[in-house]
C-alpha cells in the first residue's frame, strides 16, 4: 500500500497489521509482487 492510499483510508482505520515475510528484496519482488523497503518503513 502506498502513502497516498494509506492517507486516503486512514480515517476509516483503527489499526493495521503488516507482516514481514522475509528480509530479502528478491523474495518480496518474486513472491509478494512488491518491494521490501515500504514494508520496513511501516
Amino acid at each position: 500500500m502506498n502513502k497516498k492510499v494509506l492517507l486516503k483510508i486512514s480515517s476509516y482505520l483503527d489499526a493495521a497489521n503488516v507482516d514481514l515475510k522475509s528480509l530479502s528484496e528478491d523474495f518480496y519482488r518474486k513472491n509478494c509482487g512488491g518491494k521490501l523497503t515500504p514494508v520496513l518503513e511501516t
